[in-house]
């Protein structure tokens, strides 16, 4: 594993992940569809971890309990998200 090309990745993500999460949360303003902006949020949020995984040999344990449990907790509050919204997904947030 080339911690270079993970710490960019890592770097290059958070800017891209902040992107996606205004367009998404714009989205979700305008009552337009949220799915593709809140799969790239994810997807930017947990690239690095990916790369870790699917790159890392010989990594301690521990490494990877801390990237299930991130995953774990990105993936609780989706869930927790969708659950609260219900069936109206595209009602308008309204501004204060």
């Amino acid at each position: 594993m080339d911690p270079l090309v993970s710490g960019l990745i890592y770097f290059i993500s958070i800017p891209l992940f902040i992107a996606s999460t205004a367009l998404w949360l714009r989205n979700i303003h305008i009552g337009k569809a949220a799915t593709v902006p809140a799969t790239l949020s994810i997807v930017f949020l947990v690239g690095s971890y990916i790369y870790l995984s699917s790159v890392g040999t010989m990594l301690p344990v521990w490494a990877y309990l801390i990237a299930a449990i991130i995953v774990a907790i990105i993936i609780s509050f989706a869930l927790l998200f969708f659950r609260n919204r219900g069936s109206n997904s595209r009602r308008r947030l309204s501004r204060r």
